[in-house]
């Protein structure tokens, strides 16, 4: 690999339009560059904008494995959420993964899994499929739990025991069980 350009190095002739602070430039001729004025980066931060005002999803980012030999099961792209540890050590703490389950041409699949540290070890929180959406898959001691607008624990699975609770995230007087419901129960029928 050669060195790394600088405007001192580009060749003579090359020019940059369109150039506002912080924009990043992309190579629209043989001896030109363009400043994207939706493309910014300041340091610290992309943005990737749109002025568009019609009803169309933009701004669109694609994250393209572009594959001479795809096949099913590919992972096609990650996104690592990086920080630091209290000594500065770089960790990844969470992270987003898809994947091509099917490649056949009109019947492809796909996955995202989203995932994180627990314990300085990567789980899956929650793996999405064609057929069924997953949570906890790595079987963690990790609780489930569903908020309504009245209630915290309006369905929580408590990863420690199995119980699955309704209205509740305690066993009560009613001491441990497979099922736990606070509040009153209707089964029917037609």
């Amino acid at each position: 690999a050669g060195a790394v350009p600088t405007f001192e190095t580009l060749p003579a002739g090359t020019t940059l339009s369109g150039s506002t602070n912080n924009t990043v430039a992309t190579v629209t001729g043989a001896n030109a560059l363009a400043g994207e004025a939706n493309l910014t980066f300041d340091g610290s931060n992309l943005t990737v904008a749109s002025t568009s005002a019609g009803s169309t999803t933009n701004p669109f980012v694609i994250i393209d494995r572009n594959s001479a030999s795809p096949a099913d099961n590919d992972v096609l792209g990650r996104v690592n959420f990086r920080g630091r540890t209290d000594s500065g050590a770089n960790a990844d703490y969470a992270f987003l993964t898809a994947q091509a389950l099917d490649v056949s041409n009109g019947g492809e699949n796909g996955s995202l899994n989203i995932a994180g540290l627990v314990g300085a070890a990567e789980r899956s929180f929650v793996k999405c499929k064609p057929t069924e959406v997953i949570i906890n898959e790595d079987s963690e001691d990790m609780d489930f739990r569903v908020e309504s607008n009245a209630n915290t624990h309006a369905l929580f699975v408590q990863a420690s025991d199995g119980a699955v609770h309704i209205g509740t995230s305690t066993n009560g007087s009613a001491g441990a069980g497979d099922l736990v419901v606070n509040g009153g129960v209707f089964l029917g029928g037609t």
